[in-house]
């Protein structure tokens, strides 16, 4: 049955008795359909569901296990990062909790983290406010990031199983290298490393795709998506990272980074 349209996503909890005071439709994504539920209690929660096609492409095919993975991602990520031990920074970084899951219907039911993601925190620039982003706020915030993500990287080795066949989000990515020995030939470039970026795959689970909309800042909490989680190929984490240090960049001198990391873009390129 297809939920395409809020009455018949209301059919559905109420065939399901999920309880709720009123439903809206969220915008933002492009794969899958979103709404923000209202409980009883007043509590809200996010919930996705998919269809076998991107949500604003419907002629391009999406595999539906999408949201499975996504599923298993919340529900595996939280035990197994609870027992890591590195050292913690001074604010902390969650995942939505997963309330509901519905694999035949394709639904993952979570927290509602709020509207706030990074991109539109970090554009919002004041110096007394700590639901804003500051200049000693920051770097708090990118140190909790980089240990959530230490964390996530030396723990998820035996959570391979899960992921590994994880298909559909290999597919997608693959869209930005499999073309890339093509880009490479046309300027006269290495083609040999461009089909090996293409090729290859990473020992360690990523859970986005790392940009400044996939993380939510309730600040001076972040909170991770875990949207695509797969084993993806080994550039595809670093490039992310250096998208992020340039986003910084870009905004100017008040909240530029460290010039020490540029040389995480010098390692990246060699």
């Amino acid at each position: 049955m297809a939920i395409t349209t809020t009455p018949q996503l209301e059919d559905y909890l109420r065939s399901t008795g999920i309880e709720f005071t009123s439903v809206e439709p969220l915008s933002g994504g492009t794969a899958n359909y979103v709404w923000r539920l209202t409980l009883p209690s007043g509590e809200t929660r996010v919930l996705k569901h998919a269809e076998p096609y991107i949500k604003n492409h419907p002629d391009f095919p999406f595999d539906v296990d999408r949201i499975q993975f996504e599923g298993n991602a919340l529900s595996l990520l939280p035990q197994t990062l609870s027992t890591t031990q590195l050292a913690p920074a001074a604010a902390t970084v969650r995942i939505p909790t997963l309330h509901h899951t519905d694999p035949t219907a394709h639904i993952v039911v979570m927290d509602d983290a709020g509207p706030s993601n990074l991109k539109s925190w970090y554009s919002t620039t004041t110096t007394s406010s700590s639901s804003t982003a500051t200049p000693a706020l920051i770097p708090s915030i990118g140190a909790a990031l980089g240990t959530w993500l230490a964390q996530l990287h030396h723990r998820t080795r035996n959570l391979r199983r899960p992921f590994n066949d994880n298909t559909t989000a290999k597919n997608i990515y693959r869209h930005a290298y499999a073309h890339l020995a093509e880009a490479f030939a046309l300027h006269g470039l290495d083609t040999a490393l461009a089909s090996d970026v293409d090729a290859s795959y990473g020992p360690l689970l990523l859970t986005d795709d790392e940009c400044t909309v996939s993380v939510i800042v309730i600040a001076p909490i972040p909170v991770r998506r875990v949207r695509y989680a797969n084993f993806p190929r080994v550039w595809q984490p670093l490039l992310c990272e250096c998208h992020i240090w340039l986003f910084a960049a870009i905004l100017g001198p008040k909240f530029a980074p460290d010039p020490s990391a540029m040389r995480f873009i010098s390692l990246a390129r060699t």
